[in-house]
């Protein structure tokens, strides 16, 4: 367990993200495209998209939607990462959750 708050991240940037990708796959299916990165420990998150119309269907686009809905997910696994190390260091109380009000 970390003992300095100096040490875990309270504001993660899109660099940070970015640094923790080492790979990136894509697979398409008529007009869907998926993304599938992979990170540094292995876990792989996924993102997709589609289209309506195959006419309108442009694989630049989709792979670039696909990318950034794979990609918003690791904004969520990295911040609930930083958090869970707060949480279980008390020395770090700035940043202590407030409980939810009691249901009446």
């Amino acid at each position: 367990m970390v003992t300095d708050c100096k040490h875990i991240k309270t504001k993660l940037t899109h660099e940070d993200i970015k640094l923790k990708i080492v790979g990136i796959k894509y697979f398409m299916d008529g007009t869907l495209t998926i993304c599938v990165l992979t990170l540094k420990n292995g876990f792989k998150v996924t993102g997709e998209s589609a289209c309506i119309d195959e006419a309108n269907y442009d694989e630049k686009i989709g792979r670039e939607i696909a990318y950034n809905n794979a990609e918003e997910k690791i904004w969520q696994l990295e911040g609930y990462l930083i958090k869970e190390k707060l949480y279980h260091n008390p020395s770090c109380n700035r940043l202590e959750c407030v409980p939810l009000p009691e249901k009446k």
